[in-house]
């Protein structure tokens, strides 16, 4: 192959033979046999990895309607008018499939007669289903056999329930020289053609009992991991952990073999007390009671409320007197035989501010925590130096970690490093989410992503596994618009007018500063129509890609000539956040050595 201009190619073959030629053997393989140059010098280090299909063996294609303009829409009124349309009786088969632009009998065998005389009217309402069209794009879908062509309900199904899973393609092929990118997160029925290149493959991460099987009372009715336990185990061992099928499972003493232990059996059902809301997510009340209390320490803990260490009496001014949102904060409370820093008796948190000495005394904080933990105590850490420089971070942390262990959030929230050595499934979806959004992973094993589903890495060690599950799941939360990052715009929406989405294009404006104010950056403008627009949003996120589409733009372009409602002018600006987020967390994920 020769590359460059005429000139450059007439001169090498004049001054050549096909002797002088430095000729390159290619070594074709099997079983691909590709006939190309091909880079595999990491191959036995990118074969050591799990496979995603062999951690996750329950897995299919997303549905496929192949009747979108029936079966799917925005809103789930405008939904149910349509099947109530199509189901008329009073109506005529043609009428009602030329009104959708569909013929009676078509190439896959789909009847319009058979489909109505099949499905009742009364089905319609519980039938209809929220619906990931596309990335940051939920619609609704009737998902009914008869009027989606592949349901996929084996895999599916088992996301009517809670649950999370990836939707990863096959092959990933990059365009326009984008890099590999067909990932992304679900936790509803999911489109096959999510993406726009390749057919996206549902990993679901919780399977539920088949409720159309008599079971018998005495049998499981809990969900259990969808996940090969053989690779589990092999995690485990290499990070020194034991594993668990849900959050809240028991300790692991006494668990069997292969450190996995059975879910707890349901227990009575106890109503949760709304104690505030952060970020317009409820939190609820945790009373831990009798709590040991030696009243030897208690002119200790006076006389350590007096020291005024600098670092504390700066968190105390951002939470006494109910300032961090309504909660009650205590100084120096005794619990045993220790005094603890910071203590939310509502929500049983202890809060410790590790100093400069934190580093020399880790066994003896190992022991505070595990005895604090085994009161049903949670404890959250941060340092010294955090709270002195960057106490915003600080209480943002805090504020996540409030969410996730006392909040109501619609799908599993990361786990943290807990005393106790042990991960969930959850923790395992978050760690590979992020290996798969590492630029360095992506560029490293950017051949072999071409050609089959990825390979993961095993986890390295607890600390590099515990970072990339914590930034796997903020992308993930983000992804789902369900972390309170998104809820805080960083583009306007200026100018008001018919809101109807015509013309799409964007603007550049002079660089400004970031809105954290840590660089400079390209905003511009996205103009909807003529005259409104979306104001600074950053050029990183109109020109980003998942799987083969900007979902900056396809958002919009999907709803070119309707009218946008305040909602989606909102659930826009999310986006905006989300893209921009999802782009600052890849590079901090891209820092992380992998294995």
């Amino acid at each position: 192959d020769l590359y460059g201009k005429r000139e450059l190619k007439y001169d090498f073959l004049l001054d050549n033979t096909f002797k002088s030629i430095p000729y390159k053997e290619l070594v074709n393989t099997q079983p691909n046999f590709f006939f190309t140059s091909k880079d595999f010098i990491d191959e036995k280090t990118y074969n050591k990895g799990f496979s995603i299909p062999e951690l996750f063996p329950l897995n299919s294609l997303g549905l496929l309607t192949k009747r979108d303009a029936l079966s799917v829409d925005f809103d789930h009124q405008n939904l149910e008018d349509k099947i109530t349309y199509f189901l008329d009786e009073t109506k005529s088969v043609d009428e009602v499939c030329k009104r959708f632009n569909l013929v009676i009998k078509d190439r896959d065998k789909w009847d319009a007669n058979l489909t109505r005389s099949n499905v009742s009217k009364s089905d319609i309402n519980e039938q209809i289903r929220n619906f990931q069209y596309r990335p940051f794009d939920n619609r609704k879908v009737f998902y009914n056999s008869y009027f989606v062509a592949r349901p996929n309900t084996k895999v599916l199904g088992h996301f009517i329930k809670e649950n999370a899973g990836l939707i990863i393609c096959r092959q990933g092929q990059a365009v326009g020289g984008v890099e590999w990118n067909v990932v992304f997160t679900c936790k509803y029925l999911t489109d096959q053609n999510i993406y726009r290149r390749g057919g996206g493959t549902v990993f679901p991460l919780y399977l539920y009992p088949d409720n159309n099987v008599q079971q018998t009372i005495d049998q499981q009715q809990e969900r259990t991991p969808n996940l090969n336990m053989e690779i589990v185990k092999e995690i485990a061992e290499k990070l020194g952990m034991v594993f668990v099928p849900e959050k809240n499972s028991p300790p692991a003493e006494g668990c069997p073999s292969g450190g996995v232990v059975s879910s707890p059996n349901p227990q009575y059902n106890i109503p949760k007390e709304e104690l505030t809301k952060i970020n317009n997510i409820p939190i609820y009340r945790n009373f831990v009671e009798n709590l040991p209390h030696n009243p030897a320490l208690k002119q200790l803990s006076k006389d350590k409320r007096k020291e005024g260490i600098l670092s504390e009496v700066l968190f105390w001014q951002q939470v006494h007197k109910g300032v961090f949102h309504k909660i009650d904060f205590d100084r120096q409370r005794i619990i045993g035989n220790y005094i603890v820093d910071f203590y939310i008796k509502t929500l049983g948190l202890v809060i410790e501010i590790d100093g400069n000495s934190h580093d020399s005394k880790q066994e003896y904080d190992a022991k505070r925590q595990a005895y604090l933990e085994s009161f049903g105590l949670k404890v959250f850490r941060c340092s010294d130096i955090d709270v002195k420089r960057n106490i915003t971070s600080v209480f943002s942390s805090l504020e996540k970690f409030i969410i996730r262990e006392y909040g109501e959030i619609t799908t599993p929230a990361f786990s943290h490093p807990s005393i106790r050595g042990e991960f969930t499934p959850i923790d395992i979806l978050d760690y590979i989410y992020a290996v798969l959004h590492s630029p360095t992973y992506r560029e490293k094993y950017k051949e072999f992503l071409k050609i089959d589903f990825p390979r993961v890495p095993y986890p390295k060690d607890q600390d590099t596994f515990w970072k990339l599950v914590e930034l796997g799941g903020e992308i993930r939360q983000i992804h789902l618009l369900e972390s309170p990052v998104v809820d805080k715009p960083i583009s306007k929406y200026p100018i008001t007018g018919t809101n109807i989405v015509g013309k799409i294009k964007f603007e550049l404006s002079p660089h400004s500063i970031s809105p954290k104010g840590e660089k400079i950056f390209p905003v511009g403008k996205v103009y909807i129509n003529e005259s409104q627009y979306f104001e600074d949003v950053p050029e990183v996120a109109w020109n980003f890609y998942i799987g083969g589409y900007q979902p900056a733009q396809k958002w919009l372009k999907d709803r070119k000539e309707r009218e946008l409602q305040i909602d989606d002018i909102r659930h826009y600006l999310k986006i905006i956040v989300a893209l921009t987020e999802t782009d600052r967390l890849m590079k901090e994920v891209g820092k992380i050595e992998l294995e």
